[in-house]
């Protein structure tokens, strides 16, 4: 019985001895995993294609300043390499492995270079920031738009992944998205449509982003590069519970803040 005791005991502490070994080992490997350095061209195969469509769309009670807000303007902080664009900052992030190559329209029947929505601005807004309840909301927008410029684009040239769902409709509306207790503006928003098939691919995610912030030429990619986040599956990671998240005190959470995109 004693020596039954003993062989147990024996086997016991191998099995431990074994296990603190093994833990031994996938710690090492663990740390030089994450503290290898990886080289940008490392295993650089491209994994991804996204060809968003970009309309640049105005309202008969609210006109874009065309003289500055024009298509190449847009096309260059968008969609050129090497300028700190919408296309370099996912780039980038990817380390090579997402390219957005998708192209801005413009009017070609009119002078201002942008499309004309067929209903007035407020009436998408309807003083709930276009996200109210149908059809007084964006969502009509990008229906109307969509269809107003049918004739325009072949759509299926812009599914870059192959999933039968063209990658996303960009519309940069005319105006501002900041407003006030007077006037309420349409504000910077990812959504969906009922799909809708054209030219053999499908529609359905859409972003609205304005022309600018407080002036013609302000433009700037961080707010497009958020709502484009949530077109690649991205979630917000910002206090949804209150407008307050945007204080910086002791009682309300603002999420990962400046660390992070969402």
């Amino acid at each position: 019985m004693r020596k039954n005791l003993k062989k147990s005991l024996f086997n016991h502490h191998i099995k431990i001895i074994l296990i603190i070994l093994i833990s031994i080992f996938l710690n090492i490997t663990f740390f030089f995993n994450i503290n290898k350095i990886y080289s940008l061209n490392e295993n650089n195969k491209k994994i991804g294609i996204l060809k968003p469509v970009v309309l640049l769309v105005e309202f008969p009670d609210l006109k874009a300043n065309f003289e500055i807000s024009t298509p190449t303007f847009y096309n260059n902080i968008l969609l050129e390499k090497n300028k700190n664009s919408f296309y370099d900052y996912f780039y980038e992030n990817s380390q090579g492995k997402l390219e957005i190559i998708g192209k801005v329209y413009s009017n070609p029947i009119n002078n201002s270079l942008w499309f004309m929505a067929p209903r007035e601005y407020e009436y998408y807004e309807n003083n709930f920031y276009g996200m109210g309840k149908y059809p007084n909301n964006t969502q009509k927008l990008a229906e109307d738009i969509i269809e107003y410029v049918d004739g325009e684009i072949n759509f299926s040239d812009y599914d870059g992944d192959n999933d039968g769902f063209v990658d996303g409709i960009i519309i940069i509306y005319a105006g501002s998205s900041i407003s006030n207790d007077e006037f309420k503006k349409i504000y910077p928003h990812m959504w969906m449509i009922n799909s809708i098939k054209k030219d053999n691919k499908y529609i359905s995610k859409y972003i609205v982003i304005p022309e600018y912030k407080f002036k013609p030429g302000d433009f700037t990619i961080g707010p497009l590069c958020h709502e484009f986040g949530h077109i690649l599956g991205g979630i917000d990671l910002y206090d949804l519970d209150s407008h307050k998240s945007y204080i910086y005190d002791n009682q309300i959470s603002n999420g990962l803040g400046k660390w992070s995109l969402m």
